[in-house]
């Protein structure tokens, strides 16, 4: 899905292989936006 691994140079990883999660959702927003555009979002049932 991604042209890229996740590693310490390219920013992707802490220098103990830690995902860096801000980086990646900044790096692949529109990626994360596009997987999850079609689910609608979820509504609360009433009460009976």
């Amino acid at each position: 899905m991604l042209d890229e691994d996740f590693t310490f140079d390219n920013g992707g990883l802490t220098y103990t292989m830690k995902l860096k999660r801000r980086v990646v959702e900044e790096r692949y927003d529109d990626i994360i936006d596009r997987l999850y555009a079609d689910l609608e979002e979820p509504r609360p049932q009433p009460q009976v």
